[in-house]
């Protein structure tokens, strides 16, 4: 991925120590995944979904800034990596039910689709739009604020979309 690449090329860690860690994250989001759904029960998956949106938002930088700037520091190293990468697992597996909440029966498939894939546009495209910003070796921390901030807003578009759809006398 490449934030094992940014990890390696760009804070001088070793390969092992970013893939250990690139490791590591995967039990930490599958162990929020419980959290995230008791939270969501308690106060709905749209408030929760967005909370963590703006916790990654405002968490981006200061996650990535001791990554890059005390590279050998255990305690930054992995709580940083593990609680960034664990964040951006967390808040994408659990936006899949989410979505399929908002689309009818009729045209679940094709709207859960329509969705994917306009995700997969700035997904697809962050290793390329942050390797042309190397001369900020920070750039994928100031990326990441931008696209969980486009996170929010689309998912006050789609709640307000809904919304106004529910409010619709049937025809």
């Amino acid at each position: 991925t490449y934030f094992k690449e940014w990890l390696v090329h760009t804070a001088g860690q070793s390969p092992l120590q970013a893939l250990s860690m690139m490791l590591a994250t995967y039990p930490v989001a599958m162990g929020s995944q419980f959290l995230i759904a008791a939270l969501a029960d308690t106060y709905g998956l749209a408030k929760v979904l967005m909370s963590m949106s703006a916790f990654g938002a405002v968490m981006a930088l200061p996650i990535y800034a001791p990554l890059y700037y005390h590279p050998t520091s255990l305690a930054s190293v992995w709580l940083s990596g593990v609680l960034l990468n664990g964040i951006s697992m967390t808040v994408i597996n659990n936006a899949y039910p989410f979505v399929c909440e908002f689309f009818p029966s009729q045209v679940r498939g094709a709207g859960f689709s329509l969705y994917y894939q306009l995700a997969e546009i700035p997904g697809g495209l962050s290793p390329f739009i942050c390797s042309q910003y190397q001369a900020t070796p920070l750039f994928p921390a100031y990326f990441l604020m931008v696209v969980y901030s486009i996170s929010i807003a689309g998912l006050v578009t789609c709640l307000k979309l809904h919304e106004a759809h529910k409010a619709q006398p049937d025809r």
